[in-house]
C-alpha cells in the first residue's frame, strides 16, 4: 500500500498556486525565495511519492527518525536519521519511507529566482544534495514557527513573516557549522558513556529514549552516531553485549541455561534460547558443550 499522505499526526500547508503567484512572486521582498508547501509527517508508514517529470519547486526533506530511500534516474540513495536531502526542481524522482522503520520527516517546497541560484550553486552537477545535520531543538522550533504562521492564513503579513525567515532556515540546514561539542573526541567519549550505560543494564532492558536522555541528544542523533562509530545500531550493540555476557556464564559457571537467561533479563528459557541461537547460530547448550570439548 502506497500513500501520499494520511498519516496520524501529520500536518501540511499547501499554498494555492494563485496565492503564491500573486502574493509572493509579485512581492519584491520575497519574490526570489518563497515557500509553496510545508509539512510534517510522523511515522509515515507506506509514504511514497513519484514525480516522473520532477516537481515545479525545489524540495527539502529532513529525516528526524526512521529511514527512507530516494530514487533518481542515476542512482538510489538511502536516507538515515538526521539526514536531509534536497531535490532540485525538474529532476525526476521518487522517494519512500522504509517499510520496517518508516521515517518521520519535516519537508518544504520552495521556489523563486534566488532559490534557483542557491540550489544550482549547491548541486554542482549533482541531481541530489544530501547531508547529515545534527539535531537541534532550535531548528525544529524554527520550522514550526514558519509552519504555524502559514497555517494562520495567507495574509500579506503571514507570507512576509514566513518567507523573510526562510533564508535563515535554509542556511541553518544547508550550511550548518558543526559545534565543537561534536568533535571526534567528544563523539568517542559519548559512545563510551553509552556502552557503560548498556553494560550496567545487561540484566534488563535498555531503552533508546533513556540512553539518549543520558547523553543529552535526540534518539535519531544517537542512532546515527552509534552506527557511525561502531557499525551497529544501539540495540544491536546492546544485544551483542548480552550475548557476550551469556557466553561467559555458559563457559565459566555451572548456571543452568534458564538461569543464564534470567540473569540477562529473559525469564522465558525458550525465548532466551531462540535469542542466543539467532545471534550465535547454535543453542546455548550446544555452545557450552562444543566449547568445553574444544578446551579439552
Amino acid at each position: 500500500m502506497k500513500k501520499h499522505d494520511g498519516f496520524q499526526g501529520q500536518k501540511a500547508v499547501i499554498i494555492p498556486r494563485h496565492i503564491y503567484q500573486r502574493a509572493c512572486r509579485d512581492q519584491p521582498a520575497i519574490s526570489g525565495l518563497f515557500i509553496t508547501d510545508i509539512g510534517y509527517y510522523p511515522n509515515a508508514h507506506y509514504h511514497f511519492r513519484e514525480r516522473a517529470a520532477g516537481a515545479e519547486q525545489h524540495i527539502l526533506i529532513y529525516c528526524k527518525e526512521g529511514r527512507g530511500k530516494v530514487q533518481l534516474a542515476d542512482a538510489a540513495y538511502t536516507v538515515e536519521p538526521g539526514e536531509c536531502f534536497l531535490i532540485p526542481r525538474g529532476v525526476p524522482h521518487a522517494y519512500a519511507a522504509n517499510e520496517v522503520q518508516p521515517w518521520t520527516i519535516y519537508w518544504l517546497h520552495f521556489a523563486g529566482s534566488a532559490a534557483d541560484a542557491l540550489v544550482e550553486g549547491l548541486r554542482q552537477g549533482n541531481a541530489l544534495i544530501k547531508k547529515f545535520i545534527h539535531f537541534s531543538n532550535e531548528r525544529e522550533a524554527f520550522f514550526n514557527q514558519l509552519y504555524d504562521r502559514l497555517e494562520r492564513g495567507f495574509s500579506t503579513d503571514n507570507l512576509l513573516f514566513a518567507n523573510l525567515h526562510l533564508p535563515g532556515f535554509l542556511a541553518d540546514c544547508l550550511f550548518e557549522e558543526v559545534p565543537a561539542a561534536y568533535s571526534e573526541e567528544f563523539s568517542a567519549n559519548m559512545i563510551n558513556t553509552a556502552i557503560d550505560h548498556m553494560q550496567k543494564r545487561l540484566a534488563g532492558k535498555c531503552r533508546l529514549a533513556d540512553l539518549a536522555a543520558v547523553l543529552n541528544v535526540s534518539v535519531s542523533h544517537l542512532c546515527y552516531l552509534f552506527k557511525q562509530k561502531t557499525g551497529f545500531s544501539p540495540i544491536e550493540y546492546f544485544n551483542h553485549l548480552k550475548i557476550q555476557q551469556a557466553c561467559q556464564y555458559l563457559l565459566f559457571t555451572d548456571l543452568r541455561v534458564n538461569e543464564v537467561g534470567v540473569r540477562l533479563g529473559m525469564e522465558d528459557a525458550y525465548y532466551f534460547s531462540r535469542f542466543f541461537k539467532r545471534q550465535i547460530g547454535m543453542s546455548p547448550q550446544a555452545y557450552r558443550s562444543r566449547r568445553k570439548k574444544e578446551a579439552g
